[in-house]
């Protein structure tokens, strides 16, 4: 499925250096369809490719949709970059990483190099983070309408991801 949506929506893929032994990996707000990527092994390179895709994805919602009706200039902690980024980084940071987490489970099962690696850790290290980051929208931000659908939908996808675990 992640494969297909990926097909469907990102057409050039451009590589880039890694930073050290760090993965470079980015999408452009305003060039939809385009994500960058330094080389991964290929299990990794799914959890890239769907997390850019899911940037790629929300950025069109946001285009779209207000979520909020905060100052724009207003900045908040972020759990993702441990450093203060404006209301709508923190909405993609949550949704990119659902991703991440939804194929990481998936690698888990039918992935053998996976095996031996702590992607349960990376897993749970995630998790904490979109709660975190739920909890400072929660307490800050004013939604709209279709932020707090959006909201909701993003508590969904965790609690399902949760139970990929069972």
């Amino acid at each position: 499925e992640a494969w297909q949506e990926f097909c469907k929506n990102i057409f050039i893929i451009m590589p880039r250096q890694s930073k050290g032994s760090l993965p470079h990996n980015a999408s452009v707000h305003a060039f939809r369809g385009l994500i960058t990527s330094s080389a991964r092994p290929s299990y990794l390179a799914a959890q890239t490719l769907v997390h850019e895709g899911g940037h790629n994805k929300f950025s069109s919602v946001l285009d779209v949709f207000k979520l909020y009706s905060n100052e724009s200039g207003e900045m908040y902690y972020s759990p993702f970059v441990e450093d203060l980024r404006p209301l709508q980084n923190l909405f993609h940071g949550i949704f990119a990483f659902l991703q991440d987490i939804h194929i990481s489970y998936r690698l888990i099962n039918q992935v053998q190099e996976i095996q031996g690696l702590s992607i349960e850790k990376y897993i749970n290290k995630l998790v904490s983070k979109i709660e975190q980051a739920l909890n400072i929208i929660y307490k800050n931000a004013i939604l709209t309408s279709h932020g707090k659908q959006v909201v909701n939908g993003c508590e969904q996808a965790l609690n399902l991801a949760s139970s990929f675990k069972k």
